[in-house]
């Protein structure tokens, strides 16, 4: 599969992430950390593009996904630097950090040019909140032994409410 396919790919995905996304206000909760409201964001940042939509409700259940698209710019990073590495992912729990960070945790899909590496592959990625020179996140494939640098945002953003 080619990197434009991909492209396009991540970009049908990520408006159906958007669309589908409830919406739901924020409410105070017990001491709870993880109940924060949303975690939402999307664009480019120094080895990837992604989007991510996770909603946490007052009881703390967390739902939601994450989609990190490496192509092209991950020397070193990615196997065999020049392929392509989907990662898309389930979010199942969301811990706050703080006001502006926050890590998610859940399982994903991981495929290589196309190929799959392994699904339900445990992974978290932390994220602060911000736009260009301000947000960042930083994805583990905890399931399989890969952390990957801090990244990041070169545009789009990152929102915590």
């Amino acid at each position: 599969m080619n990197v434009a396919r991909l492209t396009h790919m991540l970009a049908v995905g990520l408006l159906a992430l958007l669309a589908l996304t409830p919406a739901a206000p924020l409410v105070a909760t017990p001491a709870h950390a993880a109940a924060v409201g949303h975690i939402d964001g999307g664009g480019t940042a120094t080895i990837s593009q992604f989007g991510l939509g996770v909603t946490v409700r007052p009881d703390g259940r967390t739902s939601g996904h994450f989609l990190c698209l490496m192509a092209g710019r991950t020397a070193g990073v990615v196997p065999d630097n020049g392929h392509s590495m989907v990662v898309s992912g389930r979010v199942t729990e969301a811990v706050l950090k703080s006001a502006t960070s926050a890590t998610l945790y859940g399982t994903a899909r991981v495929l290589l040019d196309g190929q799959t590496l392994g699904t339900e592959v445990a992974f978290s990625v932390e994220v602060t909140a911000g736009g260009p020179g301000q947000g960042t996140l930083q994805l583990n494939l905890r399931g399989m032994g890969i952390l990957l640098p801090v990244e990041e945002i070169l545009s789009g953003q990152i929102t915590i409410h």
